[in-house]
C-alpha cells in the first residue's frame, strides 16, 4: 500500500465518527457483497431503461457498508501497529546485530591478543628448556674437562 492510499490518522477519526458504534463485519456479509457486485457486474444493463435490479443491490450494499468500513477500520489500526512494530523491530535488530559485530570484534581483537601471550610463553618455555639443556650440556662438558686435567669435581 503507498502512502497517498493510507488513511491519515484524521481521516481515520473522521470515518470512525460518521459510521458511529457499527459492529466489524462478519465474513458472510463480505461474501454477500462480493456476490452483490458479481451480480451487477454480470447483469445486462443495456435492456432495461430503469435498472430495478441494480438499484435493488447497491440500495443493499449501501444499508449494509457500515460494518464493511468498520472492518476495514480495523483492519487499518492493526495493520498500522505492526508496521510500527516491525519497524521497532527491525530497528532494534540493526542495533543488536551492530553491537553483536562490536562484541564479536572486541572478542577476536582479545582472542588475539591471548594467542600472542600464549605464542610468547610458549617460545619462553621453549627458550628456557633449550637454555637448561645447553646448561646441562655445558656443566656435563666442565665435568669431562676437569675429570681430564685431574681435578676433584
Amino acid at each position: 500500500m503507498s502512502a497517498r492510499d493510507k488513511l491519515t490518522p484524521e481521516q481515520r477519526a473522521a470515518l470512525a465518527q460518521q459510521i458511529g458504534d457499527a459492529q466489524p463485519a462478519r465474513n458472510s456479509l463480505l461474501m454477500s457483497f462480493g456476490t452483490s457486485v458479481q451480480d451487477r457486474r454480470q447483469h445486462d444493463h443495456t435492456t432495461q431503461r430503469e435498472d430495478w435490479y441494480c438499484l435493488n443491490l447497491a440500495a443493499y450494499m449501501g444499508e449494509h457498508a457500515a460494518p464493511v468500513l468498520r472492518r476495514l477500520l480495523d483492519a487499518e489500526a492493526r495493520a498500522e501497529r505492526y508496521r510500527i512494530a516491525w519497524g521497532m523491530a527491525r530497528s532494534r535488530a540493526i542495533s543488536t546485530g551492530g553491537a553483536a559485530d562490536r562484541y564479536a570484534a572486541r572478542a577476536r581483537d582479545a582472542q588475539e591478543v591471548i594467542q600472542h601471550m600464549l605464542f610468547t610463553v610458549i617460545a619462553g618455555q621453549m627458550a628456557l628448556h633449550q637454555a637448561n639443556r645447553e646448561r646441562q650440556e655445558l656443566r656435563e662438558r666442565v665435568a669431562e674437562l676437569e675429570a681430564e686435567r685431574g681435578e676433584p669435581q
